[in-house]
Order: C-alpha cells, then structure tokens, then sequence
C-alpha cells in the first residue's frame, strides 16, 4: 500500500531537518515524496512510459478524479483552483517559445485534407487507414520511434485533431477519422 507522507514531514525524510512544508514561495506547487516499495515504483514507471506519461502526470490525474468524484464544496474549489495555478505556470514557461509543429486548420475552414501540411496529413491518413488506433500505433504507423516522449507527442497532435474536428476519439485513446 502506497502511503503519502506528511505535509509537514522533512522533504528529504530525514528526521531533525526543518518541519515547514516542502512549498516554494513563489507559488503553492512542491515536490511530495511518497512511500512505496521500489519495485512497485520502477514499475509504476514502466506502466505510465508506455501510457506515454510520467508518474507525475498520472498521479496529478488520478488525485483530480478522485477529488471530482468524492470531494465537497471546498475541495472542488481547491482542485480548480490547483488546476488553474498549473495552467498559469505552464503558460507562463513556455510562453516565450515558438510554437511547435505545423499550424492546423480547423477543418471546417478547409476544403479537405490536402490542406493539412505534409506531417499532420501522414497520421490522419495512418488514422484512417487503421480504424480505431492507439496513439502507439499510428506512432510505428508513420515511422517514428516506440519511445514515450514521441508517442506523448503524437498523442498531443490527435488530441489537437479531434478539437480541430479532423479526428473523433469515442472512446477514450482510441482514434478514428471524423465522418
């Protein structure tokens, strides 16, 4: 059983260091150190790399649904309220960077396909080729490397198509092309 340590506990865990939380003072985000058996940690790891996640990510998610489903009044505050703070300091860092990858147009704004650049039309093609498929699948379909950072991207782009209404996701990470 994983069991959280205190907010009040040391962040490093060593008995005799300071008793204030683990927060910076720039904001309310900081590191929490869990306990668990390391080989169910290493492999949690594993799990969340083939997700195309990090533990954090997945962590952060499951304490969301957990508050949506069982919180009250205060704690659905606090989770938007959390939520809304990573927003801001998410948009903040990367604020300054140029955007990545090509831009895609909405699809009702376009004739068709053929107005997709070249790299975004290769994995609504591998889309639609596959029928219902797995961000790791249209991954290998295109031709890139298995690793977790590249099927995350990948993910990241269907994800994109099916808010631009190139792509429909009916059921959650599997994708198909919009009728």
């Amino acid at each position: 059983m994983m069991t959280c340590m205190s907010d009040q506990r040391p962040q490093d865990g060593r008995a005799g260091a300071s008793s204030q939380p683990a927060v910076k003072t720039a904001d309310t985000t900081a590191t929490r150190p869990i306990r668990t058996a390391l080989p169910i940690w290493e492999a949690y790891g594993r799990v969340c790399e083939r997700l195309g996640t990090d533990r954090s990510a997945d962590l952060r998610d499951h304490m969301a649904a957990q508050i949506r489903e069982y919180g009250d009044e205060q704690d659905l505050a606090d989770l938007e309220a959390g939520l809304k703070e990573l927003a801001d300091r998410h948009r903040a860092k990367y604020q300054d960077r140029a955007p990545r990858g090509p831009a895609i147009p909405h699809r009702g704004d376009v004739a068709g396909i053929d107005a997709l650049p070249e790299e975004v039309r290769r994995i609504v093609q591998a889309v639609a080729k596959e029928g219902p498929v797995t961000a790791k699948r249209v991954t290998a379909a295109i031709g890139l490397d298995l690793e977790a950072p590249t099927i995350a991207k990948v993910r990241a782009r269907l994800k994109r198509l099916v808010a631009l209404d190139w792509l429909a996701e009916e059921v959650p990470g599997r994708f198909t092309v919009r009728t």
